[in-house]
């Protein structure tokens, strides 16, 4: 049997003394007397960052935890308190929590990327690792998440000056066995783990107990240098129906075997044939290298490593192994062994993590474009006009094609959910049309396509209002939503409506501004001033809401439908898409929204990069977390001076072509007074189609909170829940945004027939 405690250079068990023992008692008054032992009693500062955190929400002060300590000490003295550690190895006395709170408050920060069940089912596992190079770095791993209840470490090899490139322990650890030298590193992280050492490596009298004794293993890790072992490891798990993992450090190459759920696998996945271990002994490592190529897959191996392979025993003595390819293998592996020993990774095989081929030199792809798929669009295109009713004897006049594109251009700085610009423009002989682009992608926060019509109401009034700044009248025709054309303008010779030209002189200068900064109080007569804007857009109305209190309850409906945004699986997906991670990605799609205009500070910008994984939304969906996502919305609106909302009759296409219209005038109007707008609409989208879908798309959960949000909403606003909700915005007094999204070319957007 292994021994727990021998002398020498070999001791890597310290010792764990309780004062409420006479013996440990006297033992620790004796070790603190003597000069030689160098002591550390940091328990106050343990005990107070345990207090915190049992309630993260308190926000203590050390002072006020402090307080707290004779509470969970239950009136022992500090001195006497929980456990104090002796490394005989360093010759330092240690004062540690007991083991329940000292576990407790150094796996906290797990939390949750392993979550307090699946720490408590790691709790109970037993695992092995063979061969102390690559498995320092594993089993260090594995020790810092305490992603086990028993930890068996064998290896018979003695650190060596020229392991140093490899392995991180220091230089007066060379001529300490490598097992040793782990077991005391764990240790000295957490003293209440359950290690055992096999020294003498493992051979064919003990690889039995090594698998079995004191209970089996649930995973076997083999990192060892022999050939033969390798073999005989693999014989013996496959029997006993042991997983097995096992990490080259070469190419990133993580190797699982499942013999508990295939039994009847062939070792190495049959790369090799399958000869017994006493055969492979008697082979010189140059004579091993065809298995070991075997092992590996020729393809796997990286060309640095096949040309060593062919200089072992020439110019070098064994194949050599990288510090860098070490740690990136021991986090690989200790994340694989977390996930098979938890059930979420069941299957065997060979997952390479090749950093030559992920970080690597080249251009960007380009993306391909079928001449016939363009073709076809054009033609599409072609037929839709053809088929609209001719246009009036009347519309006489086309303005020059570089007029037309002037205006367009203007046209299309109209604002647009996330920047998508989902408008394209068709000009023939007689007009122009606007038409709800048919390549923009359908969403799932564009219900019914109401938000693209919003934003084609909005362009088509653009359009309109910089034609008459340059002296052109405009006629414009809508059509119901049976035709793709939303709109049609023609260019009769009237003269245009000169009231709005001092409206128009804002249209290259709108923006959103998402300034988070406090707002002044808004004028009593804006509301009056906005029902008159709107005046001439039958059946769209605003109400503009200013009471602080209102504002308050405005903004957590809007945090949380951001949070639903977030968490449900195709509105997030959505939502990053249209998000642009910095100016080069802007540049090149010309769309979305770039997140430096986000005005997100440092620790904002950090969480939305995090959430910006899909995996992770969906695990805080699952659990219930993630309520600091209201907040960002929450703080916005506190801090505006007051909240707009344009609405309509019914929720229907023409209502809100007409609303996007109004919204350029009310828009326009604010900047020119000195206010910013800015738009925030997830939560009226949601609670639409939440209405009229009937909770389609949504999950129970999520149906309870938009019914909930829904009701409050209309409180706020004084509605009855029918109304088509156009746009909701911010209106503040902060300064004007510096950046402004990128627009499409207008090759992409102007199509001539």
């Amino acid at each position: 049997m292994h021994q727990n405690r021998i002398t020498g250079s070999e001791i890597w068990h310290p010792e764990i003394l309780d004062y409420r023992s006479s013996n440990d008692a006297d033992r620790i008054r004796y070790l603190q007397c003597r000069s030689d032992i160098i002591i550390y009693d940091q328990i106050e500062k343990q005990i107070v960052d345990y207090i915190r955190s049992l309630d993260p929400t308190r926000k203590l002060s050390f002072e006020e935890a402090a307080n707290e300590i004779p509470s969970i000490t239950e009136q022992i003295p500090l001195q006497e308190y929980g456990k104090w550690v002796f490394y005989p190895w360093s010759r330092r006395l240690v004062h540690l929590l007991p083991p329940n709170a000292f576990v407790a408050l150094r796996t906290n920060r797990n939390r949750y990327k392993i979550t307090p069940e699946e720490q408590e089912v790691l709790a109970r596992k037993r695992i092995g690792i063979v061969g102390l190079s690559v498995g320092h770095s594993i089993a260090m791993g594995l020790g810092l998440e305490r992603c086990f209840g028993e930890l068996r470490l064998a290896d018979f090899d003695t650190i060596d000056l020229s392991n140093l490139n490899r392995i991180n322990t220091p230089v007066h650890n060379i001529g300490v066995n490598k097992a040793i030298v782990v077991a005391r590193e764990l240790f000295e992280i957490d003293p209440y783990l359950n290690i055992s050492c096999y020294t003498k490596g493992i051979k064919t009298e003990n690889i039995d107990e090594f698998l079995c004794g004191d209970g089996q293993l649930d995973l076997l890790i083999d990192e060892c240098d022999s050939i033969d072992i390798k073999f005989s490891l693999r014989y013996a798990a496959r029997k006993q129906r042991i997983p097995v993992l096992m990490d080259t450090s070469d190419n990133g190459l993580i190797d699982v075997e499942r013999y508990d759920l295939e039994p009847n696998r062939k070792l190495f996945h049959g790369l090799v044939e399958e000869v017994s271990p006493e055969k492979m002994r008697l082979l010189s490592n140059r004579e091993k290298v065809p298995y070991a190529l075997g092992i590996l897959g020729i393809d796997g191996v990286s060309d640095r490593m096949q040309l060593s392979l062919l200089e072992i025993e020439s110019t070098v003595s064994t194949w050599p192994q990288l510090g860098s390819a070490i740690l990136l293998g021991g986090g690989a592996a200790t994340d694989t062994t977390r996930r098979i020993l938890l059930g979420q990774f069941i299957n065997s095989g060979r997952y390479y993590i090749d950093l030559e081929k992920i970080i690597r030199s080249g251009s960007m792809p380009e993306s391909a474009h079928s001449g016939k798929e363009e073709q076809d669009f054009q033609w599409f295109i072609k037929k839709q006009v053809q088929s609209l009713p001719p246009v009036s004897s009347t519309a006489v006049t086309m303005p020059s094609m570089q007029m037309l594109r002037n205006l367009v251009s203007v046209a299309t700085l109209a604002p647009s959910g996330g920047n998508s610009q989902p408008w394209l423009w068709v000009s023939t002989n007689h007009a122009l049309h606007l038409f709800l682009d048919p390549r923009t992608k359908a969403t799932f926060i564009d219900f019914w396509n109401l938000g693209s019509t919003l934003a084609l109401g909005a362009a088509a009034e653009s359009f309109i209002l910089a034609a008459g700044q340059s002296g052109l009248g405009v006629s414009i025709e809508g059509f119901g939503t049976s035709l793709f054309p939303v709109a049609r303008f023609t260019f009769p010779r009237i003269e245009p409506n000169v009231n709005n030209c001092s409206l128009a002189e804002g249209l290259r200068h709108r923006s959103t501004n998402r300034s988070n900064l406090p707002s002044d109080p808004l004028p009593q007569d804006l509301r009056d001033r906005i029902d008159r804007i709107l005046a001439p857009f039958s059946g769209v109305n605003c109400k503009i809401v200013t009471n602080p209190q209102v504002i308050t309850a405005i903004g957590r409906i809007a945090g949380e439908a951001d949070r639903l945004r977030i968490l449900n699986q195709a509105a997030h997906r959505e939502m990053m898409e249209e998000l642009r991670w910095d100016s080069e990605e802007a540049e090149r799609t010309r769309d979305g929204i770039e997140v430096a205009h986000l005005g997100l500070d440092d620790i904002d910008l950090c969480g939305l990069q995090v959430i910006r994984n899909p995996m992770i939304a969906a695990e805080i969906n699952k659990r219930g977390l993630g309520k600091n996502l209201i907040e960002g919305a929450q703080s916005a609106f506190n801090n505006s001076g007051g909240v707009g909302l344009l609405f309509v009759r019914k929720p229907t296409c023409p209502d809100f072509f007409i609303a996007g219209r109004a919204l350029m005038h009310v828009w326009l109007y604010l900047e020119k007074c000195g206010f910013g707008v800015h738009p925030w609409t997830a939560s009226i989208y949601f609670i639409m189609r939440f209405v009229q879908e009937r909770g389609l798309g949504f999950s129970p959960s999520e149906q309870r909170l938009l019914s909930m949000l829904r009701e409050e909403f209309s409180r706020c606003f004084g509605l009855d829940g029918s109304q088509g909700l156009a746009i909701m915005f911010r209106i503040t007094t902060s300064p004007k945004p510096i950046g402004r999204s990128k627009r499409k070319p207008m090759e992409d957007i102007l199509i001539t027939h």
